[in-house]
């Protein structure tokens, strides 16, 4: 059965696999079927069915000249241009193999690059209020350069920017084919068999010969024909790209990629999941910053999860008195840039952070004659609790800073008035209790160093 005929039907996944697309407690997604056991393939599409770009091919050729010039193209990123092929396929209308698929595709993640500045500011959280911007920045100046360097094309900003949405949600990398094909594989197989008919006819004198050239032949159509490069490919996989993301690998009971010697993206199942269960995969270790900001969701208790305290320097001046001389040092030893951006993670400050904070703190007598490698070094224990107290406060003050108290959001979500509240400011509110809750785990991670 076709591609084109499996999807109109409309049990494409059904057929290939077992899981289907569903709604489970609330959650639009993927369901199995059938009860699947661990091991087994959950889905199995062929390459054929996925979009995808390569930043070393062409494939600017098939798209239609109105729609993006060769100029255009060659200057676009890998995730602009599958946007654009996606929007191709699209135009196709029924007459696409992906039509129902494509039909089935949101027509939005809501993220926060389209929310307007008050959502943004309910987030509490400065760093991906400056991503949204710049994100909505670039894609509005792709969109002005695709105008530009294509005055006849068609594409509305609309369609641009939901093409980027899906593909930015949804596609992933995957090992970019080898030199070889399917043609070329069916002439190698036809010339082994000839070769092995050949060796049961001949002599014996050639028989050896013509054996160890069919291995040969073999082992060449294994190495052409199924290699895969260094180079990788962007890629959307109908069927596969349905799969929800959990943040805990407890829950996640797929593993998805690609797979060579097959020649399919496939989903294996990675533990027992029920009939009528959702089908969870894992899009990598991301914290709430990137999920939102990609994908529109936010993961609750994510492991992942991370607090960007962004300006350290200033933080830590508003705390306490540090001289400019040691500020001069600081620059001079190059350990500023470790303190322009701090990623804090539930167990607190990164050890990234230290040598530049004991820099800053410790006695005149140390500091003078000091290298960069001085710093990596543990300071005595009455200095290293300093330090410590020192990244502890900062933590409180940034907490203590929000317009509201973790229990406050809490009281909130779970009030008479939760019902009422519209979906951002719902995201929004999700997205800020958690990273809440991850200061207050680092505060007491950072307190339990003190005994």
């Amino acid at each position: 059965m076709s591609l084109q005929r499996m999807v109109q039907r409309g049990d494409w996944v059904r057929r290939l696999n077992g899981a289907a697309s569903a709604v489970v407690d609330g959650i639009r997604g993927l369901a199995a079927t059938r009860d699947i056991p661990t091991g087994a393939v959950v889905l199995s599409i062929p390459r054929s069915a996925a979009l995808e770009v390569s930043m070393t091919r062409n494939e600017s050729s098939w798209l239609p000249p109105d729609l993006v010039s060769p100029e255009f193209w060659a200057a676009a990123d890998s995730g602009v241009r599958l946007a654009l092929v996606l929007i191709a396929e699209k135009r196709l209308g029924s007459m696409s193999p992906r039509a129902s698929w494509i039909a089935a595709l949101p027509r939005t993640t809501d993220a926060p690059w389209r929310w307007l500045p008050a959502d943004l500011l309910q987030l509490h959280y400065a760093p991906l209020q400056h991503k949204a911007l710049e994100q909505r920045a670039e894609w509005k100046d792709a969109f002005h350069g695709l105008q530009q360097t294509t005055p006849g094309t068609n594409i509305t900003s609309t369609e641009f920017y939901w093409a980027l949405e899906m593909v930015k949600s949804r596609a992933f990398w995957a090992p970019e084919p080898g030199n070889g094909s399917w043609m070329e594989f069916v002439n190698k197989t036809a010339t082994i068999l000839i070769l092995l008919l050949l060796g049961a006819s001949v002599g014996e004198r050639y028989k050896t010969f013509v054996w160890l050239l069919a291995l040969g032949v073999i082992g060449l159509g294994m190495f052409r024909g199924y290699q895969e490069t260094t180079q990788q490919d962007l890629c959307i996989v109908p069927a596969i790209d349905m799969a929800n993301h959990a943040a805990s690998l407890d829950v996640v009971n797929v593993e998805a990629g690609w797979h060579a010697f097959y020649m399919r993206f496939q989903a294996t199942a990675t533990q027992p999941i029920a009939e009528g269960a959702q089908v969870w995969n894992h899009y990598g270790p991301r914290n709430n910053d990137n999920l939102l900001q990609w994908y529109g969701f936010v993961a609750d208790a994510n492991p992942f999860d991370t607090y960007t305290l962004e300006g350290m320097v200033g933080r830590v001046r508003a705390l306490q008195h540090v001289a400019p001389s040691r500020l001069q040092l600081l620059s001079d030893q190059g350990l500023q840039a470790a303190l322009d951006q701090v990623v804090v993670t539930r167990a607190g400050f990164p050890n990234s952070a230290r040598p530049a904070l004991r820099l800053l703190f410790a006695p005149p007598e140390v500091a003078a004659g000091s290298t960069a490698a001085t710093w990596q070094q543990p300071l005595p224990e009455k200095m290293e609790r300093h330090v410590n107290e020192v990244m502890i406060e900062l933590l409180k003050a940034e907490r203590d800073s929000k317009l509201t108290t973790l229990q406050e959001d809490m009281a909130l979500q779970g009030g008479p008035d939760a019902i009422q509240m519209g979906p951002r400011m719902a995201l929004a509110l999700q997205f800020r209790i958690q990273k809440k809750k991850l200061l207050a785990d680092a505060i007491s991670a950072m307190e339990a160093m003190r005994e």
